[in-house]
């Protein structure tokens, strides 16, 4: 397929949340809520970013137009990521998620220097 007709493709790539290393270390939800118990923290604040991220993450992802390609990769199994078969990269695109009053601001910068539409 031709350069210019080649369809964008979008990973996003992050990391688990606080919530989600605490059930992957403690196996369970109420197991998490018992191990920050015993140390006088809660999980309701935990629980309540991990809800932050989740909505932030769905903004993003609305954002991407429908025609694109997308995908998503936890960020300790990039160096394992298949990304396109001649290695080509066409953007480092950095999502910068700042929440404002109520919703969240979405910035995508390019470190690279490289447009982005």
């Amino acid at each position: 397929m031709a350069e210019s007709t080649k369809t964008p493709r979008v990973i996003l790539v992050t990391r688990p949340t606080d919530l989600e290393a605490l059930v992957r270390r403690h196996g369970t939800r109420e197991q998490a809520r018992f191990f920050l118990r015993t140390r006088d923290q809660r999980l309701e604040p935990v629980e309540e970013r991990h809800q932050r991220f989740v909505r932030a993450l769905e903004t993003v992802s609305g954002a991407i137009p429908a025609r694109w390609r997308r995908g998503r990769v936890d960020r300790a199994d990039l160096c394992r990521f298949v990304f396109e078969p001649d290695g080509s990269i066409d953007a480092c695109l950095v999502p910068v998620v700042i929440e404002g009053p109520g919703h969240p601001v979405i910035q995508t910068t390019d470190p690279c220097g490289k447009e982005v539409e």
